[in-house]
């Protein structure tokens, strides 16, 4: 059985020969050596191993490519765009978001095309509501995962996410960031009544610096349930969003909070600052 399990339904594998080596990588960065390493799948993995499509952790050294969309302006909250997933797997990709999904995740332009519609029809799928911006264009968001649409729903126009190097079935399927491991998150506070709350080690620093608190490994944990404490008071009552912003904090309000949310209830406290 898969550690990764896919559906069985999910429409870009089926009908597949298992017929080549899985070219994905372990956290270590050790290329995949399951024993049924073996995949037929177009994204290249075999959903035995995490599934990492390069070695290393860490930054591109080369610049993103170029794109002709901004994101820029304002984007208003819509229904689900209806879109069932057949009408999904007939959308075109513009060039722009297959070579900024390729150059992310350092997969070819096969791999990458066939990954944003696997991205796609789950999005379809899941009918969560959309974003559109004044000019008509969509934008469909989940887990830090986003498309954006022409205003006909008929090409995807740009890829973004949040995630360091993980893709949509990655995460999807709980392979945890290596990023995480490598120091960059701190911890997890335990899940409120609506907020699931992680930190990073840059937030807890930073409030240790502010508050002249001793930084040890005994004081670590505590000062972590501190930052935890304030960043769910001052989100309490706020609705989900899609993306990064600073919050105040509700005790001190010369301190804010950099916050990202998927757009549910899961966020991440990445920063803390004195406003200026």
């Amino acid at each position: 059985m898969a550690l990764f399990p896919f559906d069985d339904d999910d429409l870009i594998f089926e009908g597949l020969d298992v017929s080549r080596t899985c070219n994905r990588y372990r956290p270590d960065g050790q290329p995949c050596t399951s024993p049924a390493g073996l995949t037929g799948r177009t994204d290249g993995w075999c959903g035995q191993c995490e599934g990492f499509t390069q070695p290393q952790r860490g930054r591109r050294q080369s610049p993103p490519p170029p794109t002709k969309f901004s994101t820029a302006g304002t984007w208003l909250k819509q229904d689900p765009t209806g879109m069932d997933i057949a009408e999904a797997s007939s959308i075109s990709l513009a060039p722009d978001a297959v070579a900024s999904y390729a150059w992310k995740h350092n997969v070819d332009n096969d791999e990458a095309e066939t990954q944003i519609r696997y991205l796609l029809e789950d999005l379809a799928k899941d009918g969560q509501p959309s974003k559109r911006k004044e000019d008509g264009v969509w934008r469909l968001t989940n887990r830090g995962f986003a498309l954006i649409l022409d205003r006909h729903l008929s090409t995807v126009l740009m890829y973004r996410t949040v995630h360091r190097e993980r893709t949509w079935a990655q995460v999807k399927d709980g392979v945890r960031s290596r990023v995480s491991r490598g120091g960059g998150w701190f911890g997890a506070l335990p899940a409120h009544t609506e907020i699931t709350l992680y930190c990073t080690k840059e937030a807890v620093l930073g409030w240790a610096r502010l508050t002249d608190a001793r930084w040890s490994p005994g004081e670590a944990n505590g000062l972590l349930r501190e930052v935890g404490r304030r960043v769910i008071r001052s989100l309490e009552g706020m609705e989900p969003w899609d993306g990064l912003r600073w919050v105040k904090d509700q005790v001190d309000p010369r301190v804010e909070w950099r916050v990202q949310g998927d757009g549910r209830r899961l966020t991440t406290c990445i920063k803390c600052r004195v406003a200026d």
